[in-house]
């Protein structure tokens, strides 16, 4: 196996489930920001974690308390407006 045919995946902080990068949303957590990933050719370094892009596990996110575990509580704000906003322009 090349490792160019190698498929990363990564595991969704809600469901557990793996799966590969490009079907997950990744949120970074910097030294002093919080940013959601959208360019995939962007690296940006910090402490990081997957949620899926499926709604279901976006609502999930919004009402578990697993966003607190990997977060620290000024920045746990920010995420859940970021996932609200993802919810709301999947509705229009």
């Amino acid at each position: 196996m090349k490792k160019s045919d190698k498929k990363f995946k990564r595991k969704c902080i809600i469901c557990n489930e793996y799966k590969e990068k490009t079907d997950l949303i990744r949120f970074i957590q910097s030294h002093d920001t919080e940013e959601k990933e959208n360019d995939k050719n962007i690296k940006i370094f910090g402490r990081s974690f997957y949620i899926c892009d499926k709604r279901e596990c976006l609502e999930k996110a919004l009402k578990s308390k697993a966003l607190s575990k990997y977060t620290k509580l000024n920045t746990l704000r920010n995420i859940t407006k970021t996932i609200k906003e993802i919810l709301n322009s999947e509705n229009n």
